[in-house]
């Protein structure tokens, strides 16, 4: 039997620098030698890894409110002024902060930090008023609310709300829930359709995210021709995690709906209508201070918006009139400005319906029709849709 010799190779207490590897060679360590003290060593070397992908494991997702939105996730709530958008924001963190369902779907309980930028005296009246209506005491609860806009583009206010947000996990552990409401208000320097600029606001508010894994919400506008979508350059659209769109229609019903869940079905939409709490306080002149919640509604989808009672013309116009629209918020983005800001004016619109083999002296007629019924708007001489 032929004898064998063992090595024990120990790493040096002290891994040697890359330059060093030489020196290792002089001194007659051999290859798998300097292989073993690099695999012994990979956290010193490597600050960018790579784990094979046989070695990685699948999780279930941790939701933060079921099957709606994720923990450990960057997403949206936008909507028109008056569309109750800040109210889903609060239902959403009264409800983390207290473990109450929303609206039937199991939450997980935990901190919720609320950084607002206006409306403190409204929005404590809602708080207040979601504590009445729900019957659920915040006494002690982990809710908490900034005392001041922040500026999330800026790296010195990221750290003064991280912080804050420290103490908050030191005393009441890991938080669930952080929202920004608006994100207009709470943006700091520069436009939201600058690509620096809104990459410092998604930068940052993954710094957040990564370092609590917690659910972080912008609370956000739509554009002011494409309000289907929300407003600002589109690297913020592109990063998030999920959407939901807040719409409310002329009867008062809001819709909520989910416009992008990154890695699951879209969940089912649902519906609201506003509901009126009196807050058990007077004010100066002796009236009753009310507040509201949003009361939970059978979803009904909105009625589509056909060309039943318009003649070929108006259709073809209305039709042309998107066309141009879009074409104009294209090459508004291609200059680098903000593609909300393009308009289509009444001569460009009456022009392209006239390509589009309307004759001309139907245009005047087709315009005013669809003026009076309410579906196109002009103003000093430019046409946008209703």
């Amino acid at each position: 039997m032929m004898g064998c010799k063992i090595i024990i190779i120990e790493p040096p207490a002290e891994l040697p620098e890359k330059g060093d590897i030489a020196d290792l060679n002089a001194e007659g360590w051999g290859a798998e030698q300097i292989r073993s003290v690099i695999e012994a060593t990979e956290e010193k070397f490597l600050r960018f890894k790579f784990v094979r992908a046989d070695k990685l494991q699948m999780r279930k997702p941790s939701y933060l409110i079921d099957r709606m939105i994720e923990t450990d996730s960057t997403g949206q709530i936008f909507a028109d002024v008056e569309s109750y958008k800040t109210f889903i924001i609060v239902e959403m963190s009264c409800c983390v902060a207290t473990g109450t369902p929303f609206f039937g779907l199991p939450v997980r309980r935990g901190p919720a930090i609320m950084i607002v930028g206006e409306g403190g005296g409204g929005l404590t009246r809602r708080i207040g008023g979601w504590s009445i209506a729900r019957e659920v005491s915040l006494e002690g609860r982990p809710l908490f609310v900034s005392a001041q806009s922040a500026a999330m583009t800026e790296g010195a206010c990221l750290q003064q709300i991280i912080e804050a947000v420290d103490l908050i996990v030191a005393r009441h552990g890991p938080i669930e829930l952080l929202s920004i409401d608006t994100l207009s208000r709470n943006f700091g320097a520069g436009s939201e359709n600058d690509s620096e600029a809104m990459n410092a606001y998604v930068v940052n508010t993954n710094a957040l995210r990564e370092r609590y894994r917690c659910a972080v919400i912008s609370v956000h506008h739509p554009g002011q021709a494409a309000k289907d979508r929300s407003r600002g350059h589109y690297a913020f659209i592109g990063s998030l995690d999920f959407s939901y769109r807040c719409e409310k229609d002329e009867t008062g019903t809001m819709r909520f709906e989910c416009q992008k869940m990154k890695d699951a079905e879209h969940p089912a939409p649902m519906a609201f209508r506003f509901a009126e709490v009196a807050l058990g306080i007077k004010d100066d002149e002796g009236r009753e201070v009310t507040s509201g919640v949003l009361a939970r509604v059978a979803y009904e989808p909105p009625a589509r918006k056909g060309t039943t009672g318009r003649g070929k013309w108006q259709t073809s116009a209305l039709e042309t009139l998107e066309t141009e629209l879009l074409r104009h918020r294209k090459d508004v983005e291609a200059s680098g400005r903000d593609p909300d800001t393009a308009r289509v004016s009444v001569a460009d619109w009456r022009e392209a319906c006239i390509k589009a083999g309307m004759p001309k002296n139907r245009f005047y007629d087709v315009r005013r029709t669809l003026r009076d019924d309410g579906l196109i708007h002009e103003e000093y001489g430019f046409v946008d849709i209703l």
